[in-house]
């Protein structure tokens, strides 16, 4: 009966963080441009499982990681010729 009720709380759980992600991601899209367009960066992802593996999936090493990889995305169209 414990793990049923375990198991149906972290569905709950994921459904709401999914449906949070969604909707942050609807947001970002429609808030800034009102459209998908096609150049839209769809490396978001790969980026933060590299901050999650580079802060060792620790809330302060995560932090640094993201202030990290945010400087360094800032400054790459600086370093373009």
């Amino acid at each position: 009966m414990l793990f049923a009720l375990l198991f149906f709380l972290v569905g709950i759980a994921l459904f709401g963080i999914g449906l949070l992600g969604g909707l942050a991601a609807s947001f970002e899209i429609l808030g800034k441009v009102g459209y998908l367009p096609a150049s839209y960066s769809t490396s978001v992802g790969f980026d933060a499982i590299s901050v999650a593996l580079l802060g060792q999936s620790h809330p302060i090493g995560i932090l640094f990681a993201a202030l990290l990889f945010g400087a360094m995305q800032a400054g790459a169209n600086l370093m373009q010729i």
